[in-house]
């Protein structure tokens, strides 16, 4: 690979094939590098672009306040797949991609 067609793309580094199937978390020996994964950057930016524009549908749709509450936060959680694909990070059994915060809004005084 030349250096410009190094510029062109975005190396991923997986864990290789070789993993053992234990229990999550369990003490495992994870080998060597396994594969490198090349992808082109202009084809990872298209994807945070729809990202980009599926988190702001979702933003113009989310209730700012609920009640007494103001939403004061909301936090995407991104991530790489293993095939160096970017999207919302989920984990078995429930989606984690996003994390919104609200605060009480505050007491309003009388001052009739």
């Amino acid at each position: 690979m030349t250096e410009d067609d190094a510029a062109e793309f975005i190396v991923f580094i997986g864990g290789g094939s070789e993993l053992s199937g234990g229990p999550l978390g369990a003490e495992q020996d994870y080998g060597k590098v396994g594969d490198f994964i090349q992808r082109r950057k202009e084809d990872v930016a298209a994807e945070w672009e729809a990202i980009g524009v599926q988190m702001k549908a979702f933003l113009e749709r989310v209730a700012t306040s609920v009640e007494n509450f103001d939403l004061h936060e909301v936090v995407f959680e991104l991530g790489f797949s293993a095939e160096g694909h970017l999207g919302f990070i989920a984990s078995t059994g429930a989606q984690a991609s996003v994390q919104m915060t609200y605060r009480r809004k505050p007491a309003t005084r009388d001052t009739s």
